[in-house]
This record gives structure tokens, C-alpha cells and sequence, in this order.
């Protein structure tokens, strides 16, 4: 497995799933949301509860049916409607795909929100990741989400 494929497979899959962007799928546990993607021996996997303000989820990256990536999240939000937040992060990842590399982004607007994505180290890699993603609105904290995931090897 070429860890690039991985990388790259993985970016597109989350823009075509994430924050409800497509590949919604009947979820295998009950209580959960679902998206999968596929393409040639990649699958992509996400896996999520939605609370009344929060969620959290895990997603996997699977390569000839084997896991081979995996990682958590979890977030809290407020002052916000899901479809709103929805909204802002699928612009995110279209307008900011470095998002995607761990890479921080200083705070940066969309649709009059403040964006920024803080990972805990500067030389992240598919290989290990976390961080923190996060919104605010006029300088208040709207949404915060940690993130920790790495290679299944």
C-alpha cells in the first residue's frame, strides 16, 4: 500500500462524505449516521453518533478489505444550527483542502465565520495526527472538534 494513495484517496473521500455531503448509507449500528465512498480497492468508512449539540464518530480508511487507517473525533457546538455548521465545513474542505494535510490554517472567514484548524505538531503525516478544528462567531466559540488518528499497521 503506497501511503500516497492513502493520503489522496482519503482527502477526496471526505470531501464527497463529510458534513453530510453525499454517500449516506443505511448505518450498520444502531443509533449512528453512515457514509462510505469506494473507489478501486479503497473504501472509505464514517461512522458517527449526532447529539442535540454534539457528535462524534470514527472513520476508517480500508485498502483490498483490510483496515489500514482509522481515526476519532468528537465536537461540540453552539449557537448554530447542524445544517449551518454542515454549511461551513463542507467550505472548508473545498475552499481549504490543506485542511486535509493537518496543516494549520489560521483563522480564516467563511460566510462571516472565523476558521482555523490547530494540529498538536507541525510534521503531522497519514502516518499520525491530532488537533483541534474550530469556529467562532465575533470572537465567541461556536464549535470545537478534537481529532486523533493514524496508521493500522
Amino acid at each position: 500500500m503506497n501511503k500516497q494513495d492513502l493520503t489522496n484517496f482519503l482527502f477526496n473521500a471526505r470531501g464527497k462524505t463529510n458534513a453530510k455531503a453525499g454517500g449516506q448509507i443505511v448505518p450498520a449500528v444502531e443509533g449512528t449516521e453512515q457514509a462510505e465512498y469506494s473507489e478501486g480497492d479503497w473504501t472509505y468508512k464514517d461512522i458517527y453518533f449526532n447529539g442535540k449539540n454534539s457528535f462524534a464518530g470514527t472513520d476508517a480508511v480500508y485498502y483490498q478489505g483490510k483496515p489500514v487507517w482509522a481515526s476519532s473525533y468528537y465536537a461540540r457546538y453552539t449557537n448554530i444550527s447542524e445544517e449551518e455548521l454542515d454549511e461551513i465545513l463542507r467550505k472548508s474542505i473545498k475552499e481549504h483542502p490543506e485542511v486535509n494535510a493537518w496543516k494549520k490554517i489560521e483563522k480564516t472567514v467563511i460566510d462571516g465565520y472565523e476558521y482555523e484548524n490547530i494540529p498538536n505538531s507541525e510534521n503531522q503525516s497519514i502516518e499520525r495526527v491530532s488537533g483541534i478544528e474550530r469556529i467562532s462567531n465575533n470572537g465567541n466559540e461556536i464549535y470545537l472538534l478534537y481529532y486523533a488518528g493514524g496508521l493500522l499497521d
